[in-house]
């Protein structure tokens, strides 16, 4: 939803604009690099917890991560546009394949990803759309605690401030009180934007971030679709340790590398 929601922003439209966000069949979308996507069986793409969807904004869709919503967005762009984004986002699939966006359900989230990738593309929206490689190191001591060098990563603009200031802003309103990813907050006066995930019953993510530093949690099957809700751990539903892990990684970070305002 990150990719389609820049791609709204870059065409000019507005977090305000007034959509059908009802549950509907999936309208037929525009691909102009890989043939457009069609829904002659009249598919529906369902919400989290049978949510009818709604007549709203981008701004409330993405704090209530609406699918319907998100459909409805992408159904007046250009999913070859959509998937650009993904690419100057620096993300592709887990074994390294570029992301296409060839149907609808690869607007809500249905490709292959890894938490790295996806930690990275949040990363850029927080740093004014400026991208750097992920730092995988962060230091290398020798025996006797002397430094080594550490492979130099490269950072360059790919979002303009305005869009990165626009995205994060709807961003923030997932993590305010009300919005999917709020459990996750530390709420410990550092600004927090991010984006919850949810693939059928089976896999889960939190992504969060300051302005200094993203996190990115993943809980789901590495094998296998056990459904992660209605089964608990110490209390805790699985679906729900996204939230816990988050809120614990963000805080630290939050600690040690602090943030300013978006």
């Amino acid at each position: 939803k990150l990719f389609t929601l820049v791609d709204w922003l870059e065409k000019g439209h507005s977090l305000n604009e007034t959509l059908n966000g009802r549950l509907q069949p999936v309208p037929n979308m525009t691909n102009s690099c890989q043939g457009n996507w069609v829904n002659p069986g009249g598919v529906r793409i369902n919400n989290f917890a049978n949510n009818q969807g709604y007549v709203g904004t981008p701004m409330m869709f993405t704090r209530d991560s609406l699918n319907t919503g998100y459909l409805a967005m992408a159904a007046e762009l250009d999913l070859c546009d959509i998937a650009n984004v993904v690419k100057k986002l620096g993300v592709k699939t887990g074994d390294g394949k570029e992301i296409l966006m060839q149907n609808a359900n690869e607007v809500i989230g249905s490709d292959n990803v890894s938490p790295i990738a996806m930690a990275g593309a949040y990363a850029t929206v927080a740093n004014g759309g400026n991208q750097c490689q992920p730092k995988v190191i962060d230091k290398v001591t020798t025996a006797d605690g002397e430094e080594r060098p550490i492979p130099e990563r490269v950072c360059s603009p790919a979002l303009t401030p305005e869009i990165a200031a626009t995205a994060a802003y709807a961003l923030q309103g997932v993590m305010a009180r009300g919005g999917t990813g709020s459990t996750a907050n530390p709420f410990d006066g550092t600004a927090v934007m991010g984006k919850t995930g949810t693939h059928e019953g089976h896999e889960t993510w939190m992504i969060e971030s300051s302005t200094n530093a993203t996190t990115a949690v993943w809980v789901g099957n590495w094998d296998g679709d056990v459904d992660l809700f209605g089964r608990y751990f110490n209390g805790t539903q699985l679906s729900d340790m996204r939230y816990v892990l988050a809120r614990d990684i963000q805080s630290a970070a939050n600690e040690f590398y602090g943030g300013d305002r978006f």
